[in-house]
């Protein structure tokens, strides 16, 4: 593979995974309260509870998706930022499929959604290399 194929490779797998951060970290801080979000963080209060969880991991998406789009654009140190997010991915993938919900409602739809998380996984990590 030529180094511009590899070059516009990386950068259009970093745009997406960059678009997928910012969208996820957006529609997650607007919907935190609405609909059931909201009944839920009501039942919470209710009992002395309050699950702000949902709200930072959409924060820290929303930040990590800029990171990873104005990282295209600024040179610099954007691979220390690019492999923090990796990093972060990877605590994600094992928080929701291997300590919550392993294998479950059941084993194929559990793969497909894995799987995902793995292609994304994968963009990050190339993202994280040299160009």
């Amino acid at each position: 593979m030529k180094k511009n194929e590899y070059l516009s490779a990386r950068i259009l797998i970093q745009i997406a995974t960059g678009l997928y951060f910012t969208m996820n970290g957006l529609l997650g801080i607007m919907g935190y309260n609405s609909g059931a979000n909201q009944f839920f963080n009501d039942v919470n209060k209710m009992f002395g509870k309050s699950n702000y969880l949902p709200l930072i991991i959409s924060i820290v998406f929303l930040i990590s998706g800029i990171g990873l789009l104005t990282g295209i654009f600024v040179s610099g140190k954007n691979r220390i930022i690019n492999f923090a997010v990796f990093v972060l991915w990877i605590v994600y993938i094992i928080i929701n499929y291997f300590t919550d919900n392993f294998m479950e409602p059941d084993l194929l739809p559990w793969l497909k959604n894995l799987s995902v998380e793995l292609i994304i996984l994968a963009g990050l990590w190339g993202s994280t290399q040299k160009s």
